[in-house]
């Protein structure tokens, strides 16, 4: 029986500037750790808040095309295939990967996204 609960899953990407020194990506897999240095323009009285802990359902980072469809959207599918809703959700920033996740790269096809792996499972398992 599949889960009725939202899931939560965190997709990073490393680039050339990425902030190792204020992301901390703990053992367990499912704890992400932020730290921001204080600002001190902020003056002697600076009560602004410099750490964060953020408890998910997973982190994949630095994951490729199939890992992330594994662990995020095939479930999702077969789920769909028995009449359960399926809804999956990307959110982030601009240029931060988005349409790559769902879409994918042309140039190869082991860089294609969720999209074309969900149709590709769909087209299998209805056979």
């Amino acid at each position: 029986m599949p889960s009725n609960k939202v899931r939560v899953v965190v997709r990073t990407r490393p680039t050339q500037d990425f902030a190792y020194g204020m992301v901390e990506f703990m053992p367990d897999g499912k704890t992400i750790n932020i730290h921001a240095t204080k600002d001190v323009k902020q003056g002697v009285v600076n009560n602004q808040i410099t750490d964060w802990s953020f408890k998910l359902d997973g982190i994949l980072h630095n994951s490729g095309q199939d890992t992330m469809f594994d662990y995020v959207a095939k479930d999702l599918v077969t789920q769909a295939l028995t009449g359960y809703n399926s809804t999956l959700m990307v959110y982030g920033q601009t240029g931060s990967g988005k349409t790559y996740t769902m879409s994918g790269a042309t140039e190869s096809f082991q860089h294609r996204g969720i999209i074309p792996r969900s149709l590709a499972q769909l087209y299998r398992e209805i056979e």
